[in-house]
């Protein structure tokens, strides 16, 4: 893929998970995002 299509589509996932963050108020959720999107990124 081209560069900026990936850095396309890390932003969109970036904000899905911040919109993830901001719906669930549960630490526990939280930080399984957190791991989750350092694990992918």
């Amino acid at each position: 893929m081209r560069p900026t299509l990936t850095a396309i589509y890390h932003l969109q996932l970036l904000r899905a998970l911040l919109t993830l963050q901001r719906i669930s108020r549960y630490d526990t959720i939280n930080t399984d995002i957190r791991n989750y999107y350092l694990i992918c990124s």
